[in-house]
């Protein structure tokens, strides 16, 4: 479990700080209805009340998510996913009992720039994970440190 530090599309923050999950048996990035409907109020595209929006195929737009600091982008070729039948599903989907826990980062993320190939996806993951590792030491030893003043009224007392 990591978390998702955000999820924006265009300029337009839609997720801030959730608790994320990074799944390769999933295609979709998979998060709460309310958050999804408003990302797609910038996308474009019609809930089909299954979880999932239609979307026009030759819809391009600009998604990223946030893992440690870290924005990682979503390519447009990468989230239009063809129907079958001319239309395409959009690669952000939802499902409110497993978003209460978690979102889901699946493959429409993770094959950005790759070729489904687990070896090409692990770099990525390695990074994710060392971006929020990262993120949350700097953050715990922040919170440890004392203040300034604190640190200087200690010191002239002579102890540390």
């Amino acid at each position: 479990e990591v978390t998702l530090g955000a999820l924006t599309v265009g300029s337009t923050k839609v997720v801030s700080s959730t608790a994320s999950i990074i799944d390769t048996g999933t295609t979709l990035i998979i998060g709460d209805s309310t958050s999804v409907a408003k990302a797609y109020k910038s996308i474009g595209g019609t809930d089909n009340g299954d979880g999932t929006y239609t979307v026009s195929c030759s819809a391009s737009p600009s998604i990223s998510l946030t893992f440690g600091g870290k924005a990682f982008s979503v390519s447009a070729a990468s989230f239009a996913l063809p129907n079958g039948d001319g239309t395409c599903i959009g690669g952000l989907g939802y499902d409110d009992d497993i978003a209460s826990e978690f979102w889901i980062v699946g493959d429409v993320f993770l094959q950005n720039g790759m070729h489904n190939d687990a070896h090409a996806i692990l770099p990525v993951v390695l990074t994710i994970l060392q971006c929020t590792l990262l993120s949350t030491l700097l953050t715990t030893a922040s919170a440890s440190r004392p203040s300034s003043k604190r640190a200087i009224k200690r010191s002239s007392t002579g102890t540390v």
